[in-house]
């Protein structure tokens, strides 16, 4: 989607943005970690994961919010919704995947 300068809803855009760019980082993290087995990167997914969490808590409530005021629209709001919620199951399978590769 492609922010016009009429577009009043930016946060759409930065949220979408936002959520790439979590779930892209999170799952370089894991994978990094699976390849290389480096315990300090076990530390740094786990900050970098309670970070990513506050921003995409951040986020959400702006977008629920900017639905309240926005409500015309409502169809692109909740679709960037979804979009943050379906990092919450990537997360979850990285974790997975990080306490396999432990045992």
């Amino acid at each position: 989607m492609e922010t016009k300068n009429d577009y009043p809803l930016y946060i759409v855009s930065f949220s979408r943005k936002l959520a790439l760019y979590s779930f892209l980082s999170g799952v370089l993290i894991t994978i990094i970690y699976i390849v290389t087995k480096e315990d300090s990167l076990m530390g740094f997914g786990l900050l970098y994961s309670a970070i990513a969490f506050f921003a995409n808590i951040i986020v959400l409530l702006m977008l629920f919010g900017t639905m309240i005021i926005h409500q015309d629209y409502w169809k692109d709001i909740s679709i960037s919704i979804l979009i943050l919620l379906a990092n919450i199951p990537a997360f979850f399978i990285c974790f997975y995947l990080v306490t396999q590769v432990q045992s």
